[in-house]
């Protein structure tokens, strides 16, 4: 069974599985044009990232049947197939006799077959069909012309081509429908010709020495003769023809310049590594988004961990997601270029059992390109050589020490101060590394304590953050901007669950324990009660309350349930949601320290005396924290969590009508606990590609259905885009809103024509434009209003809601339904 290097976010994102059903949605996925193809031979299948190519080759023997299962939903999935040699290393090679043999691939470890065997060729049908029957479909045959370079009379070899074309042949006749990609087998052409699919070549302008065990560059007379190879076999049969060059995973640049290569001839090109267990590059290429998180285990769970309390929410915002692992426990051995965007990692425990291995693993990282920023007690990487390449030497400070060099990272929270019992013990010994934060002693030797360089970032503790009273903390380095520099984090269009529709989602959730206890006001009724007729009735917001099976169905509370149930969704007890205010109540002053990431590992648990104990004066604060949680940057959702039991007095609904009434002058898109969880979900889910020409896809978004982004980065051009409505420009950026879980978008400096969605107060079920007009449909918990602009003035909605007048003001012309669905309503301008 193989292990899932990803399984904490897994495991927490189907804690979910409960929540809402997600909305219907009656948008088309998206098509590309671009030609696209991925060869993948590793173990651990990208399932995600790779269902953005058309095409997908996939080493059989390494790909489970649910990968497959999941790829085949979008991607015509191809099994490898070595048709000329056996290696010796594939449980297959059992079966081969010696009077097959006719040669051998010394560098490879195979031995090279007779096409003309008659058992050699029943071996490699009956291969062919038990793949068919695993649902492979494609097969892409390799070693094709092994047996016709074996030195034999022209007869011989003749015959042994005239014996891979009849194998080409069976096989299209037992396996009706089967594409077949032909790696090279030059020499079968043109009889071969009908059967093929494609042809693959490698090896145009880089290529892999197997025997020499190195990358080198093809000679050009070597690349004068398969390119016009390549291109007789395309003008003159009209098939595709792709190109794998090869080239070391940290070469990424280079990757992308040989590809537009191979594409300025006209073919499809994929370059990637030797061992092809690597996400390459093409005309299509996926921009990872997750980032391997190595949390403390001697902190207890992921959702214990320092990592996870303080580096998820930039690295959230910032549009990337995490996927955990215990530093203390094995590390993954699969490889993380092109699937992963960096490592981070923090220690915070006592000292590693295992530490040369896990330096040996950074090593390997940084070797592929992949940086990692290491954050905490750091004394494990104190070894010259894991140092000297990362351009540091150790130092040792003596005497009183003072602050040294701090540069525009660090103030962010609080200012930097020296501690002299916890002193850096790294500087600097090349140009290439910037140092952020120094520490110096009388004899003026300098201590990095903060630094960035060619393999990742170095962050110290206790130079990261300020520890004040009671455990209170503050950052001194500033993560959003550190982060991106440690680990070389490319700025994308990033995925959003705080906004929806141009407007910040608005969450309320109540945890329902207590709700038949008696209330502390005139006539004692039960809390739940209070609730319903003090502060929902005046304040028709969407509220969720959380509710153990069946707490509700004692006697007495059954007419009480009933008015809940037109009120209140009732959700059970789970993982969820963050209640970023809840966790900053108690907090002076405000710190992102305090703020929970986007997702909450653990359920969410209050006493009736802690109700007590934040009501009245700390909902009084919490309108001052929703704010601060919205500037500079939009960090969550505008979420208001508390018990059921804050309502337990007079004094406690009264504050808590205070921020509810706040709340419903905001401009929102209310939902319940378990839409917003959906949104989450997706967030954690998503994936994104992008093309030569500048588009963007986007998949699995779930019902996420927003982006956000860059600065500077110009607007989604929406004629030449699929699956955007329009977008909201904001003091926090500019938010683009999707019409469905999968997208695809180009930029423009030139503001498009004709309408464009900016805000809306209700998820967007479905949005179809064709030139001035659109269709819409939403669905939401309030009477939905829209703004769009790009409307001529006149422009109305008509559809089951009746006529619905546009009001042109400030640019955008505003629509209100009367209802809380607008059904199928149609844009009509006259």
């Amino acid at each position: 069974m193989k292990t899932r290097y990803w399984q904490y976010t897994v495991a927490w994102v189907t804690a979910l599985a409960w929540a809402c059903a997600s909305p219907e949605v009656s948008a088309e996925p998206p098509a590309t044009e671009t030609q696209s193809i991925a060869f993948y031979y590793g173990d651990q299948v990208p399932v995600a990232e790779l269902s953005h190519f058309k095409q997908v080759v996939l080493e059989p023997g390494a790909t489970t049947p649910e990968e497959l299962k999941a790829l085949r939903a979008n991607s015509q999935v191809y099994a490898y197939l070595s048709v000329g040699e056996v290696n010796r290393n594939n449980a297959a090679h059992a079966q081969v006799q010696p009077d097959w043999i006719i040669s051998e691939n010394a560098a490879w470890g195979s031995d090279v077959v007779d096409p003309r065997h008659a058992q050699v060729r029943a071996f490699l049908l009956a291969q062919a069909q038990a793949l068919w029957a695993r649902g492979y479909h494609g097969l892409f045959l390799d070693t094709l012309d092994s047996p016709l370079a074996v030195p034999a009379p022209p007869s011989v070899v003749q015959a042994r081509t005239r014996a891979l074309v009849e194998l080409l042949r069976e096989m299209h006749q037992r396996l009706p429908g089967v594409k077949l990609l032909l790696n090279r087998g030059f020499e079968l052409f043109p009889e071969a010709a009908p059967f093929a699919a494609g042809v693959v070549a490698e090896s145009l302008f880089t290529g892999w020495n197997a025997a020499a065990n190195r990358y080198e560059p093809v000679a050009e007379k070597d690349r004068a003769w398969l390119q016009e190879r390549l291109t007789h076999l395309h003008e003159r049969h009209g098939l595709p023809v792709t190109v794998i060059d090869y080239l070391p995973p940290s070469e990424r640049e280079q990757a992308r310049t040989v590809a537009r290569s191979i594409l300025a001839l006209g073919f499809t090109p994929y370059v990637t590594n030797a061992s092809l267990d690597t996400l390459g590059v093409g005309p299509l290429e996926v921009v990872p988004r997750r980032v391997l998180a190595l949390y403390d285990g001697a902190e207890g769970a992921a959702v214990q961990s320092t990592l996870h309390r303080l580096l998820a929410l930039p690295l959230e915002s910032l549009g990337y997601t995490l996927d955990y692992r215990d530093v203390r426990g094995e590390l993954p051995t699969m490889r993380l270029a092109g699937r992963y965007a960096g490592v981070v990692a923090w220690v915070s425990g006592p000292p590693l059992e295992k530490p040369k291995a896990l330096r040996a693993w950074l090593d390997r990282q940084c070797d592929d390109g992949v940086r990692a920023a290491l954050f905490g007690e750091l004394g494990f990487i104190q070894e010259p050589g894991f140092l000297a390449r990362r351009g540091l030497a150790p130092v040792k400070l003596e005497g009183p020490v003072h602050m040294g060099r701090a540069d525009a990272l660090i103030g962010f929270e609080a200012p930097p101060a020296p501690h002299a019992r916890s002193l850096p013990i790294l500087q600097a010994a090349s140009a290439s590394v910037r140092v952020h934060l120094s520490v110096r002693d009388e004899s003026n030797r300098e201590a990095a304590a903060i630094l960035s360089g060619a393999c990742g970032g170095v962050a110290q503790s206790p130079y990261v953050l300020e520890e004040g009273f009671e455990g209170q903390q503050r950052w001194v380095l500033d993560p959003f901007t550190f982060l991106p520099q440690a680990l070389g984090l490319e700025p994308i269009p990033a995925p959003d669950a705080t906004t929806e529709n141009g407007r910040r989602l608005l969450v309320i959730d109540i945890d329902g324990e207590g709700f038949g206890a008696p209330a502390e006001v005139l006539g004692t009724p039960a809390v739940g009660q209070v609730l319903l007729e003090s502060l929902l009735a005046r304040h028709p917001l969407p509220v969720s309350m959380r509710l153990p099976k069946g707490a509700l169905e004692a006697p007495g509370l059954r007419p009480l349930a009933r008015k809940a149930a037109r009120r209140i969704h009732i959700e059970e007890p789970g993982h969820g949601a963050p209640h970023p205010a809840e966790a900053l109540l108690p907090a002076t002053p405000l710190s992102l320290t305090a703020l929970s990431p986007l997702m909450r590992l653990e359920p969410v648990k209050h006493s009736r005396e802690a109700a007590r104990t934040l009501s009245p004066f700390a909902y009084s604060r919490l309108t001052e924290v929703l704010a601060w949680t919205d500037h500079p940057r939009r960090l969550s959702p505008l979420m208001i969590s508390h018990p059921v039991g804050a309502c337990t007095t007079p004094a406690g609904v009264r504050a808590l009508a205070k921020v509810y009434s706040w709340a419903q002058a905001q401009p929102t898109l209310p939902l319940w606990r378990c839409e917003y969880e959906d949104r989450a979900r997706g967030f954690a889910q998503a994936t994104l590609a992008r093309t030569f020409d500048g588009t963007w896809q986007i998949r699995g978004l779930g019902a996420l259905r927003t982006l956000r982004l860059p600065t500077g980065w110009g607007e989604p051009a929406l004629e030449r885009s699929q699956g955007v409505a329009g977008f909201a420009d904001t003091p926090q950026g500019r938010y683009v809103s999707l019409a469905a879980p999968e997208a695809q978008f180009v930029l423009s400096e030139t503001p498009s024509a004709g309408p464009r969605l900016v805000w809306a107060n209700a998820p967007l079920l479905d949005w179809k434009q064709e030139a001035s007009t659109v269709e819409v449909h939403l669905r939401g918990h309030l009477p939905v209003a829209l703004a769009l602009t790009g409307v001529a003035q006149g422009c109305r909605f008509t559809g089951a809601t009746g006529t619905v007048p546009g009001v042109l003001a400030d640019g955008v012309t505003r629509f209100h339904f009367p209802t809380a669905d607008t059904g199928h309503a149609r844009l009509v301008c006259f």
